[in-house]
């Protein structure tokens, strides 16, 4: 399916060692994009040599990892309509179909959003500034991680974490119905509307 790490402002640490545990974890070729106020490192899927993205010649990316549809479209395609139809809401990424997670810089602002039912999970650790598809990437981040005690406790007594919290107290999943906005090197949770994706049907 793919994979990304996004190290947001100066003050991010332990990207590289993320970045390190993904190819351990079979992860290739990856690329660097930067950014205002981050940085992003996608790899393709694996087997694969070059990731789904669209770039714009002057201002920024769309970047998906997952299975998504967008207007009819999917792949590259799909990814230029959303660069060029995001405008700073949130809300345009419930007009996206599947199961998946995209990054899309643009200008100074930088949306990290996933699936409306939240079934791509994405990581964040606030704490280093570091936002990914893979939670063990960010476990590998750094070796100053601290357990959550009522996350650790639900796994032995259920198999599963549930709510947002994971195994580490400093690694959250993205919350349900949330995009992760970063602008002016601030990283923020801005609700959606949760608008049926349906509604954005074209007629051709």
């Amino acid at each position: 399916m793919g994979a990304f790490l996004v190290s947001v402002g100066a003050a991010a640490h332990g990207a590289q060692a993320a970045v390190d545990q993904l190819g351990r974890m079979g992860f290739s070729g990856q690329k660097r994009l930067g950014g205002m106020y981050a940085e992003t490192v996608i790899f393709p899927r694996r087997m694969e040599t070059a990731a789904e993205i669209y770039q714009h010649p002057t201002d920024g990316f769309a970047f998906g990892v997952g299975v998504f549809f967008y207007e009819g479209l999917t792949g590259t395609d799909a990814l230029r309509r959303i660069y060029h139809s995001f405008q700073g809401s949130p809300n345009l990424f419930d007009h996206i179909v599947g199961q998946f997670a995209i990054v899309v810089q643009k200008g100074d602002v930088l949306c990290v959003a996933n699936d409306t039912p939240g079934l791509f999970q994405v990581f964040i650790d606030r704490e280093r500034g570091l936002i990914s598809s893979s939670w063990l990437a960010l476990a590998a981040s750094s070796d100053g991680n601290r357990l959550c005690a009522q996350a650790v406790l639900e796994y032995i007594f259920t198999g599963a974490v549930l709510g947002e919290d994971t195994l580490f107290a400093n690694i959250d999943l993205l919350p349900f119905g949330r995009t992760i906005v970063v602008k002016n090197g601030t990283l923020q949770y801005v609700p959606r509307e949760m608008q049926s994706p349906q509604g954005n049907a074209r007629s051709e």
